[in-house]
């Protein structure tokens, strides 16, 4: 929506002020044709930047700004300092930031320090000169919430109409407060300023070159599948197939490995998530152990993410997809997991547990290891070292208790509770063997 500036400005006194101001800066050849990057301070109603006629100056102002100032009410608080209007005023109001066309040509990023006023109204306005003719495009309605907060907001605005020359913060009624505004020229319209690209090393003239971060984390996984981790992340939970992505694998004897997603474009949200290609074909299959985690908003490089995979079980009967699928079991039964297919006495899911055969009647004994230091009881005992679910148990009860007859519990170096190397627990046969220095007691 455009209109002319009388329909903005009643008072002819307002409009003729602004169009002084704008025909001296060409005059005085304020407005050059040499590019600048650096971006505009404005520090409204700050006593060290007042000039004569409402003017703020600094001499620190890049060559792009032209000028900086007020129109009509409201007066300069060198207290807080800032610009106010009481809600009581009934005469126009504005502030005015004029720049030169020929170098801002593409985006100008503002943010804007304000009082979140209740009860308030307060317009962005484009100002535009055509044909000695000044004129205005509004670009927010109304930029407060009425919150009653100190706070601040920024603002993409668009410089593509060549006869742009200026922003206009119009206050339309009730009381209004601003501290100071930012601009940031946007050279090549990617919404990263000519500053921001500089110190992340991206190219200001191209908006094929913008800011990029990186993830770093771990990858956890304490499952037994084989193969390759692939981490990933997209800006989209439901675009994985175009997402940033690299491979990794855990070292050995190892549950953890880290990983970094580097050359992520800064100001986007990723969702990140990892799996174990465990067939080899690059995809994420069913069955595969796989994590995620929460969105991330990168701003900055983000560190100490963890992605935690496990391994899916579809019908929850605590046997996982991949298992299931191995001995051919119905993923959607959660009956299969009480069956003993093979007729040894050990149920399905025992098997799976055990890591033996659910379809081999002769292979049902195996080693329980045990380990004082490192062990937990909540182990299963089928490595003798790790952290995890499959890890070493603490003590050789409770080895006894989940073994069967015929297995065999290997304790580490240690102290344990026991004094002989056969026992018989509940009608069980088991065979203790140390592996070290194995103290009984």
């Amino acid at each position: 929506m455009r209109k002319k500036l009388h329909c903005r400005w009643r008072h002819l006194a307002l409009r003729a002020k602004l169009w002084l101001v704008v025909v001296t800066l060409f005059i005085n050849g304020a407005f050059t044709s040499v590019l600048a990057l650096d971006d505009a301070y404005i520090p409204w109603g700050d006593s060290q930047h007042l000039g004569t006629n409402d003017t703020i100056v600094d001499t620190n102002f890049p060559i792009w700004l032209g000028a900086a100032f007020k129109l009509g009410a409201g007066v300069w608080d060198t207290n807080i300092p800032a610009w106010y209007v009481s809600s009581e005023t009934t005469n126009e109001a504005a502030l005015a930031v004029l720049f030169n066309p020929a170098l801002l040509t593409n985006s100008l990023i503002m943010n804007l320090g304000f009082l979140d006023s209740s009860n308030s109204s307060l317009s962005l306005d484009l100002l535009l000169m055509k044909n000695q003719v000044m004129t205005t495009s509004n670009l927010v309605d109304n930029l407060l919430a009425g919150s009653g907060a100190d706070t601040s907001r920024t603002f993409n605005v668009s410089l593509t109409a060549t006869n742009a020359v200026g922003l206009q913060l119009r206050r339309g009624f009730g009381s209004i407060l601003i501290r100071d505004t930012l601009l940031s020229p946007d050279s090549d319209g990617d919404e990263f300023s000519d500053t921001e690209e500089l110190v992340w090393g991206s190219d200001p003239g191209s908006a094929l070159s913008v800011p990029c971060g990186a993830i770093t984390g771990q990858v956890y996984y304490a499952g037994v599948q084989p193969g390759v981790i692939y981490v990933q992340a997209a800006t989209n939970a439901d675009t994985w197939a175009s997402a940033y992505y690299l491979t990794t694998t855990l070292p050995t004897n190892s549950q953890a490995t880290p990983f970094i997603l580097s050359g992520l474009p800064l100001r986007h949200p990723y969702f990140t998530r990892a799996w174990r290609d465990t067939d080899g074909n690059g995809s994420n299959d069913v069955g595969e152990a796989q994590g995620t985690n929460s969105p991330i908003w990168l701003n900055v490089n983000v560190s100490g993410i963890t992605i935690t995979l496990s391994d899916p079980d579809s019908d929850g009967d605590g046997m996982p997809d991949w298992w299931e699928n191995s001995q051919g079991f119905n993923l959607h039964d959660a009956l299969d997991a009480m069956n003993d297919t093979d007729g040894d006495g050990i149920t399905n899911k025992y098997e799976y547990l055990r890591n033996t055969s659910p379809t081999n009647a002769s292979d049902i004994n195996i080693i329980i290891y045990v380990n004082a230091d490192i062990g937990n009881d909540a182990n299963f005992g089928l490595i003798s070292s790790g952290t995890g679910s499959t890890g070493p148990k603490r003590t050789i009860t409770s080895a006894f208790e989940t073994a069967f007859s015929g297995d065999v519990v290997q304790a580490a170096s240690g102290e344990y509770v026991g004094g002989a190397t056969n026992w018989s627990v509940r009608n069980k046969t088991i065979r203790l063997v140390p592996n070290g220095t194995v103290f009984m007691k």
